[in-house]
């Protein structure tokens, strides 16, 4: 029927004994120098960017002065923008932005949970009251959000309220560069309390566009901090995620060349700075499993990784061989890529 958007297109299906079993569908877009080189499903579908925002949440740690003026290193930026899983390393690194500000980490508004990572969680021992809020995978936003707030002077009480300076600041900087009004954003509540914004697809390209573009831009006013954000994941991978876990792993195989970062129900944003490449996905079903073997797909269909690279990446994240817990072949995860279009040569003057 004419009028109706796009329907989502399929990414992934899972196959046993030759039929059908599930698939996972969704929305993407890969921009490639502002050009779209490959797309599915709904340009405008509505995505909820949630901890796929965070690059753009630390932003206000840089632009408030907190970074420079406490003295902080990559390190506290990158565990600023990631979702970690409470090793000793991402704590320290968490610890340490409260250490830089004189916060007290009673402070953090996040809430706790245990580490995503079992064999962490085995060993936390929360006390009565139950996890502290560092171990949240999130309390290196907090603790930067927390350094921002003592920056600029504004209270730490209310930090994750939208109407705080810090708050204000971050949806700034977001409307910059969704290049939109605030009437074309959403603004909920994410699981560690702070604003979740949503936005449309293409909005959600045009954020991280934009955020390469300041990198590139020594004239733009967020240069400063977009580079040293993009830098900081780039050299940190361990601290974005973690071992074992997808960001992480396609970030160790771009070998500083790539910048990726989750966000919770299915969203992904990919980013290799240096082609001025994007990869922004949504999976309907709020699965990762639906968007990691694209994602590896058309960074090989546009050279970003080689064969032998995009291969052993399937193995750990897109395995085509399903296998039992005997090891026997059961079925086939089949991934179901976009085609990459090649962006037409401008006209010769």
């Amino acid at each position: 029927m004419s009028g109706q958007p796009p329907p989502a297109a399929i990414f992934v299906r899972l196959f046993r004994a030759g039929r059908p079993e599930s698939l996972h569908r969704g929305h993407l877009l890969a921009i490639r120098r502002g050009q779209v080189v490959a797309s599915a499903g709904d340009p405008h579908h509505l995505v909820f960017v949630r901890s796929a925002a965070k690059p753009v949440q630390a932003l206000t740690g840089i632009t408030s002065g907190a970074v420079e003026g406490f003295g902080m290193d990559d390190r506290c930026v990158a565990i600023s923008c990631a979702s970690h899983m409470a090793r000793p390393e991402h704590l320290a690194a968490a610890q340490a932005i409260l250490d830089a500000a004189h916060v007290p980490h009673q402070a953090l508004g996040c809430g706790g949970h245990y580490s995503f990572d079992p064999d962490i969680a085995r060993l936390q021992h929360p006390p009565p009251e139950g996890p502290p809020a560092i171990w949240s995978n999130c309390s290196g936003k907090h603790a930067m959000m927390l350094a921002a707030a003592r920056a600029m002077g504004a209270p730490l009480e209310h930090y994750t309220s939208p109407g705080h300076p810090v708050q204000r600041s971050i949806l700034a900087d977001l409307l910059t560069l969704a290049q939109c009004g605030p009437d074309e954003l959403v603004v909920a509540i994410d699981g560690c309390s702070a604003p979740a914004p949503a936005l449309p697809l293409d909005r959600f390209g045009r954020v991280f566009q934009s955020l390469l573009e300041a990198r590139r831009d020594e004239a733009h006013p967020l240069h400063d901090a977009a580079s040293r954000v993009l830098r900081a994941m780039a050299a940190h991978p361990d601290l974005i995620a973690g071992p074992g876990r997808f960001d992480t792993d396609l970030m160790l195989a771009g070998q500083g060349r790539i910048v990726a970062k989750a966000g919770a129900e299915g969203v992904h944003i990919t980013l290799v700075p240096d082609e001025d490449l994007l990869i922004a996905a949504k999976v309907e079903d709020g699965i990762d499993r639906g968007y990691r073997g694209v994602i590896i797909e058309l960074l090989e269909r546009l050279g970003v990784f080689d064969e032998t690279t995009a291969t052993m990446l399937r193995t750990l994240h897109a395995d085509p061989v399903i296998r039992n817990w005997a090891g026997e072949e059961v079925g086939a995860l089949v991934v179901e890529a976009p085609p990459v279009r090649v962006p037409a040569e401008p006209d010769a003057a």
